[in-house]
């Protein structure tokens, strides 16, 4: 499955025949991307779900740095934090995540409910955002904001359409 983080740095028509091709069985089914800034240091984070088509097992996947003009930030900013109820946690990965589940999971909530099992998936600090994510969804730590504000509920699994490229969505904050 590393073909999906590396996919998820390229343009949305790109992904969809590349994962065709060496992922045959797999779809993409969403694609929202968080944007902030402006310039050189405008952030955008783009989170990809694929979805293979007999297991409706899902991958969420997380960018890496795709700017270093202002993630290099994320990644140097290092002291410790605490989050989804865990002590220690490097704050700018920590705060690279808040930002994205806060702005995206509105939209990605509802396809991840019709997954049967999700994985995570990520190249460079999209690695270190899977770790806190999956840490976090494995935790369940009902009541604590970190993980309500990325929860989902498991739903019945189905098979969800292939996403539209031209319409993906960017979210400004």
């Amino acid at each position: 499955l590393v073909v999906l983080a590396y996919k998820s740095y390229d343009s949305t028509p790109h992904a969809m025949v590349d994962l065709s091709e060496r992922l045959p069985n797999w779809r993409l089914v969403a694609k929202e991307i968080r944007m902030s800034g402006k310039g050189s240091l405008r952030d955008t984070d783009p989170v990809m779900i694929a979805q293979e088509l007999q297991t409706l097992d899902c991958a969420i996947v997380f960018t890496g740095t795709n700017n270093l003009g202002n993630e290099l930030t994320t990644s140097t900013t290092s002291y410790a934090t605490d989050y989804c109820g865990f002590l220690g946690v490097h704050v700018g990965y920590r705060n690279e995540l808040w930002q994205i589940t806060k702005a995206l999971f509105p939209r990605l909530r509802p396809k991840l409910e019709r997954c049967n099992r999700v994985i995570c998936v990520g190249h460079s600090m999209g690695g270190s955002l899977c770790e806190l994510f999956a840490g976090c969804a494995n935790r369940k730590a009902v009541g604590e904001p970190d993980y309500e504000q990325q929860k989902w509920l498991q739903g019945t699994p189905e098979l969800m359409p292939e996403i539209d490229p031209n319409k993906v969505q960017v979210v400004r904050n």
